[in-house]
């Protein structure tokens, strides 16, 4: 994965950044088409991903808890929403959520403390 460090790829019209993220006990990759959508999922905070989420329309963000928690490779609600605040994107949709972490509204209530346009995103949520 090393090699795709900070590689731009161009598809047809999109153009597609992507960042190795070092915070989860195996490497990912989080991405970013155009100015439209950032996809970051299975890391913990990740402040450098701030530099590729910024101005963009729509950041997609795991959130593996509500609270704030020192795990090795998830980012929790209110940091995903202290990522899209200081990337200054338009909206926030959790994804890559804890199935067995409870009601959801416990996430949006935390990201909303910090960036208030964020939902947790769901099967065939209408943007």
């Amino acid at each position: 994965m090393a090699d795709i460090e900070g590689e731009t790829l161009r598809l047809h019209s999109f153009e597609i950044h992507a960042r190795r993220q070092d915070r989860h006990p195996h490497p990912t990759l989080a991405l970013r088409v155009d100015d439209v959508l950032t996809y970051c999922t299975d890391t913990a905070y990740d402040p450098g991903n701030v530099e590729l989420a910024q101005g963009s329309a729509l950041l997609l963000h795991e959130a593996w808890y509500s609270d704030d928690r020192d795990d090795p490779g998830h980012t929790s609600a209110s940091q995903a929403a202290a990522i899209a605040r200081a990337a200054d994107v338009g909206r926030l949709v959790l994804v890559h959520v804890n199935p067995l972490g409870g009601p959801t509204e416990e996430l949006v209530r935390a990201a909303r403390d910090v960036f208030p346009n964020a939902d947790v995103g769901s099967d065939l949520l209408s943007l």
